[in-house]
C-alpha cells in the first residue's frame, strides 16, 4: 500500500531527531545556546544557593570528609569511586566543595539547553525554566546537598538523558547508549529512570509531531533493547560489588512469581510517599501540573490515532491503539523504573530522581501543547507556574539545614569537650547515646508547611545511627562509640537505678559506671531498652 504523505504540521523550520527529520516552529527566532546556559545556570546556583551558604557535612559527606575514604563501590556504583579519584586527583577524598555542586549545576544548565534544542523550545529562558522541576524539584535537592556525592550522581543523570537526545536509531547509537546506561548505573542507579521517563516523553513527542509509526515504534523497540542490556550487563557488576547488609537488602530483586504484586505494591508505596511529601499549595500545584501533562500526552496520542488511522495497515493501527493505552501507565510507572522490582525499595529523597524527570517532562509537555503563535513572555509565564514554590523550597530548605548544622555542631563540639573532660579524669573506654539532637524554634515551624524537611533535612546525633562518631570526631572526639551488639550491655550496665548524670547540660546529660558512658540527649531517659 502507497504511504500517505504526513501532514504538514509546521512549514517554517527543519528539526532533526534521532531516526527522522521533519518540519517544526515554535518562533523561528535564532536560538541562542550561551544565553540560554547562562540563564539555565543563573537560575539554578540562585535556587541552590542556601544550600552551598549552609555548608553542612550530609550524612555520608561527615565520613569521607575525616578520612577519605571511597565507598561507593560497595553500593553497586564502581564508577564514581573511579571517577571521584579521577576528579579529586586520588585518595585520600578531599573537601572541595561547593566546586562539585557547582559543576553539577553547569552540567544541569547544559542539561536544560539540550532538552529545549531536542524538543524545539525556543527562547533564552524557557529552557531553564522547562528543566527546573528537574534541577530544583524537592526531591533531587537532597542529590545536590551531598558535598563529595553530588557530581557523580548528576553525571549520572547527564548520561541517562544524553542517551535519549542523542544517540541515533541504529547500530551505533544503540551501542552506544547501551554504554552510557551501564555508565549512568555505575554511578547511580535511580538515575536510569531519567532514560525511562524520558524515552516516554520522546514516544509523545513523535506522535504529536505526526512521524510514521514505524519511526517511532522503532525507536521505542530501540530503546527498550537499550534498557534490558544496560541491565543485564550492569546485574553482574553490581552483583560483583555490592557488599554490607544495607546494601544487599536493598538491592534484592523480588522472585518473578511475586513480581507483578510487588510491582503493584511498591508503585502505591512510591506514589503516596509522594502525596504524603507534597502536602501544601505548591506542593499539590507540581501534581497537578503533572496530572495535566499526563492529560496532555494522552490527548497527542489520541490525536495522532484521528490523524493516522484511514488507509493504515492492521498492525499500526494496533500500534497506535496500544501506545495510547499505555501512555499513562508508561509515565506513572517510567519515573520508578526497575526500583519498583525491588523487595525492600529505599525509599528517600535522592532515590526518587525519576519524579524530577517527569516533573520536567510535564512542563515539556505543557509548554509544546501551547499555541505556536503565543508569545515568548506567555510561554515563559505559563512555564513558570511551578517554579516560585521550587524556588522558595529550596531556599526554605537550605536556611532549615543550616539551622540544624548550627545546632548540632554546637551540641557535638560541647559533648566531645565534656567527653574529653571525662577521659582525662579517668579512663574511659567506650560510650553511646540515648535520644537525638532538637530541632531549632524556626526549623519546627518550617516543617509545619513543608513536611519534607523532616526527611531532607537529618539529624546527624541521634542513637541506633551510624554518623554521631562521626559528627562528634569533628570536634575532637577521642572516645570509642560502642557498637552492635555491645550497645545494651553498656547501656544497662550505666544506667541502672540509682544512676546520675555527672554532667548536666540544658541539651543532654551525660551518666558514668567505671569506664562506661552513655550520653542522653533531650528529654530522652538513662534506661535500658
Amino acid at each position: 500500500m502507497k504511504r500517505q504523505p504526513l501532514p504538514a504540521t509546521a512549514p517554517h523550520t527543519s528539526m532533526s531527531i534521532p531516526g527522522i527529520t521533519m518540519s517544526s516552529h515554535r518562533h523561528g527566532r535564532r536560538y541562542d545556546c550561551p544565553k540560554a546556559f547562562l540563564w539555565a545556570f543563573a537560575l539554578y546556583f540562585i535556587a541552590i544557593m542556601p544550600i552551598l551558604r549552609a555548608d553542612r557535612y550530609y550524612v555520608d559527606d561527615m565520613g569521607r570528609a575525616l578520612t577519605g575514604y571511597l565507598g561507593w563501590s560497595g553500593d553497586g556504583r564502581p564508577l564514581a569511586n573511579v571517577f571521584m579519584e579521577v576528579f579529586n586527583l586520588g585518595t585520600p577524598l578531599t573537601d572541595i566543595s561547593p566546586l562539585p555542586q557547582i559543576v553539577s549545576i553547569a552540567i544541569l544548565a547544559a542539561l536544560a539547553v539540550s532538552v529545549a534544542r531536542y524538543f524545539r523550545i525556543n527562547g533564552t529562558i524557557l529552557p531553564a525554566l522547562v528543566f527546573a522541576p528537574m534541577v530544583i524539584g524537592p526531591f533531587f535537592l537532597e542529590n545536590l546537598s551531598y558535598k563529595f556525592d553530588a557530581l557523580t550522581m548528576t553525571l549520572a543523570v547527564f548520561l541517562a538523558l544524553v542517551t535519549v537526545l542523542k544517540t541515533r536509531a541504529d547500530l551505533t547509537g544503540a551501542l552506544l547508549g547501551i554504554l552510557g546506561l551501564v555508565a549512568s548505573l555505575s554511578l547511580y542507579q535511580p538515575a536510569f529512570n531519567v532514560f525511562l521517563v524520558f524515552t516516554t516523553i520522546q514516544l509523545v513527542y513523535l506522535q504529536r509531531q505526526d512521524a510514521p509509526v514505524p519511526v517511532w515504534a522503532g525507536l521505542l523497540v530501540m530503546r527498550v533493547a537499550q534498557a534490558l542490556a544496560a541491565l543485564i550487563l550492569y546485574k553482574p557488576l553490581a552483583a560483583s560489588s555490592i557488599k554490607g547488609a544495607y546494601s544487599a537488602r536493598h538491592s534484592q530483586l523480588a522472585p518473578f512469581s511475586d513480581l507483578p504484586a510487588v510491582v503493584g505494591r511498591n508503585v502505591l508505596l512510591f506514589w503516596d510517599y509522594v502525596t504524603a511529601a507534597l502536602t501544601s499549595i505548591w506542593g499539590r500545584t507540581l501534581l497537578i501540573w503533572i496530572a495535566a501533562a499526563i492529560i496532555i500526552a494522552l490527548g497527542f496520542s489520541i490525536r495522532y490515532i484521528m490523524r493516522h488511522w484511514a488507509g493504515r495497515p492492521a498492525w499500526q493501527r494496533l500500534l497506535m491503539v496500544v501506545a495510547a493505552l499505555g501512555i499513562v501507565p508508561a509515565l506513572v510507572m517510567t519515573c520508578w523504573g526497575p526500583m519498583l522490582a525491588l523487595l525492600h525499595p529505599v525509599l528517600l529523597p535522592r532515590t526518587m530522581i525519576g519524579f524530577g524527570a517527569l516533573a520536567a517532562g510535564a512542563s515539556l509537555l505543557i509548554v509544546l501543547a501551547l499555541p505556536a503563535h503565543l508569545p515568548p513572555r506567555w510561554q515563559a509565564g505559563i512555564a513558570a507556574v511551578p517554579l516560585l514554590g521550587l524556588v522558595l523550597f529550596s531556599h526554605v530548605y537550605g536556611n532549615t539545614l543550616k539551622l540544624q548544622k548550627d545546632l548540632e555542631d554546637s551540641l557535638a563540639r560541647q559533648i566531645s569537650d565534656d567527653l574529653a573532660v571525662i577521659a582525662a579524669e579517668r579512663e574511659l573506654r567506650q560510650f553511646t547515646m540515648i535520644g537525638h539532637a532538637a530541632r531549632p524554634a524556626v526549623a519546627r515551624n518550617n516543617m509545619k508547611k513543608y513536611p519534607l524537611l523532616g526527611v531532607l533535612v537529618p539529624v546527624h546525633l541521634k542513637d541506633e545511627w551510624g554518623w554521631p562518631v562521626d559528627q562528634l570526631q569533628h570536634f575532637g572526639l577521642t572516645v570509642t562509640m560502642a557498637k552492635e551488639p555491645e550497645r545494651p550491655e553498656l547501656i544497662k550496665h550505666v544506667c541502672h537505678d540509682d544512676a546520675q548524670p555527672i554532667v548536666r547540660r540544658g541539651s543532654y546529660r551525660v551518666y558514668v559506671a567505671d569506664d562506661l558512658a552513655v550520653v542522653v540527649l533531650g528529654e530522652a531517659k538513662c534506661e535500658a531498652p
